[in-house]
């Protein structure tokens, strides 16, 4: 139990010696202790989040995967943010299966989703849909945020764009910037018919006003 003072100068001398191989150690066998608690646990991911690794030391890959599987909503979604951090696609596989898996929480898929469209061009079908299914306004902001954003990155089929056009017409003035990139194309389709849809429903847009 540490004030907020001292829990700042423990994160600090962690981030500092971040790239010593002890230091490596001891997080992942802190993370990877049934009895860390979640503010020390967190404290750990926030560091690994920040660390600039490119890719991740291998000591570090089980413990994040554990964490990734904690019934606590916070910790799994600090792990994924760490996981967010690197960009050598070293979770794609475990981040691939986890979006699929329907035990898990929407918001947690959602931005599992989002951390491998940054890496890639397409995603599977089953995750494509999830995505579009939390674009509703009864989707919780930040959720719905995320999945437009996840879409806004990827090269989506012709069947697919249609898709995301019937989206525009319920977005918001944030996500509908996210929905409209990879529209860009559409009038060079089908003699401009996609576009003259997206004309059309951009009418109807909420967020199109602003």
């Amino acid at each position: 139990e540490l004030s907020q003072a001292r829990r700042t100068s423990v994160r600090d001398a962690v981030y500092a010696f971040r790239s010593q191989s002890a230091c490596q150690t001891l997080i992942a066998e802190l993370l990877s202790q049934t009895n860390t608690p979640v503010a020390s646990r967190t404290l750990l991911l926030d560091v690994m989040a920040d660390s600039g690794f490119r890719e991740f030391p291998a000591t570090w890959q089980t413990p994040l995967l554990s964490n990734l599987e904690s019934p606590d909503i916070h910790v799994a979604s600090e792990t994924l943010l760490a996981m967010a951090s690197t960009d050598a696609g070293q979770f794609d596989v475990p981040l691939m299966k986890y979006a699929q898996d329907t035990t898990h929480a929407l918001s947690l898929r959602v931005q599992a989703a989002g951390i491998l469209s940054r890496n890639r061009s397409t995603l599977p079908e089953p995750i494509f849909v999830l995505l579009c299914s939390q674009c509703s306004q009864d989707a919780a902001f930040e959720t719905r945020l995320e999945a437009a954003r996840a879409i806004g990155n990827l090269e989506l089929s012709s069947e697919q764009l249609d898709r995301v056009i019937d989206l525009v017409v319920q977005a918001g003035p944030l996500e509908l910037p996210q929905l409209l990139v990879p529209l860009a194309g559409v009038w060079r389709d089908d003699a401009g018919q996609a576009g003259q849809r997206l004309v059309a429903v951009l009418e109807k847009s909420p967020g199109f006003s602003s």
